[in-house]
């Protein structure tokens, strides 16, 4: 009688409540949904779900490393290993003139030393650069002594240099270009990129150890432009193989990046950078 009266109650809609032990015959046509139960067979079909953790690759640190020529013009010695061939290749030596003309048979120069004292006329620095790119070609970089501002910056790109090296920025001009985040650098000539450079930290390795580091400032993604050099802006070998120990561990581990100072516009045009967000036209 209570199959009965199930079968008579299914026809309109109905669902009854069935005592405990009960069991209902369901035909397979049923309109009712049944939800499936997973079997102990269904769990040993599906192979094992396998997560996997998502890793952000991180940019790599870039350190352009520049250091000054020795006087005598001889090859540094005992400069730490960097890799296969690496040793001194990855330093960006700049000097005067006469420093240049004595490394050339070692080291090809990266940038050129530029006084203010004793080449502030237009007439003076095109003679120095012009005389320079004259025995070295492929050079594109200056260093600016002193801590003033580039004062002839159009002649500069004129005579084929791209990129300055420098201790603080001056007051001329908006950027013509947008830096990349992070970066101490800026262009405000076009064809001209201006860098800030950090002097190498002093100091006893206690002031090192708590913060007073001058690799400090390497974070992945940014740039740091250190000048190994002494309080007078001589060389320093024994601070620049303290640093080069440093980066080495790094290089290998692919977390540093370091090239010479003259490929900062490559660097910045190769889109590896952050720009900063803006549009050229509205930097300009």
């Amino acid at each position: 009688r209570y199959r009965k009266m199930l079968v008579n109650l299914g026809d309109y809609g109905y669902e009854p409540v069935r005592p405990a032990g009960a069991c209902r015959a369901e035909a397979p046509d049923s309109h009712h949904h049944k939800p499936h139960l997973s079997s102990a067979a269904d769990h040993a079909e599906r192979p094992p779900i396998r997560r996997t953790a998502v890793r952000s690759a991180a940019s790599p640190a870039i350190c352009i490393a520049c250091a000054p020529l020795p006087p005598a013009g001889q090859p540094v010695s005992g400069l730490p290993p960097l890799g296969a061939g690496r040793e001194s290749s990855d330093v960006s030596w700049y000097g005067s003139l006469a420093s240049l003309e004595k490394s050339a048979e070692w080291s090809a120069p990266a940038a050129v030393a530029v006084d203010p004292a004793t080449a502030a006329s237009r007439r003076d620095l095109r003679l120095l650069l012009r005389t320079a790119r004259r025995s070295f070609p492929d050079l594109r970089a200056a260093v600016l002594l002193g801590s003033e501002g580039i004062a002839h910056p159009e002649l500069m790109v004129e005579e084929g240099i791209a990129v300055v090296l420098m201790s603080q920025f001056g007051s001329r001009g908006r950027p013509r270009r947008p830096a990349p985040t992070g970066w101490p650098c800026r262009s405000v000539q076009w064809g001209l990129w201006e860098l800030l450079r950090q002097p190498a930290a002093t100091g006893s390795w206690t002031t090192r150890l708590f913060g007073g580091s001058s690799l400090a400032g390497l974070k992945p993604g940014r740039l740091l432009a250190l000048d190994v050099a002494t309080a007078a802006g001589g060389h320093d070998a024994k601070r620049l193989r303290g640093i080069l120990s440093q980066l080495g561990p790094q290089l290998r581990a692919g977390s540093l990046l370091m090239p010479r100072l003259e490929t900062l516009p490559e660097l910045i045009s190769s889109g590896s950078a952050r720009q900063t967000p803006g549009s050229i036209l509205r930097a300009a």
